[in-house]
């Protein structure tokens, strides 16, 4: 839309990038506290934190499958919520 209307695009400085970049965060880690529990703790477990589904099945006594399940569940979640398609 932006080109049919002749309108150029704006630079984003680095600072602002940055602050972007942090109320983006924010707002996904809002998000994410707003799940169910066991969601909420496998998808901060799997995507912020960056661990392996067997390492928290371990931490959540449960089955890999079982965490496998919440994450996608939480991120299926989080998807519709901010109106996004898969």
């Amino acid at each position: 839309m932006r080109r049919r209307l002749g309108i150029a695009r704006l630079p984003v400085e680095p600072d602002d990038a940055d602050v972007i970049a942090m109320l983006g965060a924010e707002v996904a880690l809002q998000l994410v506290s707003e799940l169910p529990p066991e969601q909420r703790d496998a998808v901060r477990a799997h995507v912020i934190e960056d661990r392996d589904y067997g390492d928290i099945a371990r931490e959540q006594l449960t089955s890999e499958a079982t965490v496998r399940k919440r994450v996608s569940r939480g991120l299926s979640s989080l998807r519709t919520r901010i109106g996004g398609a898969r």
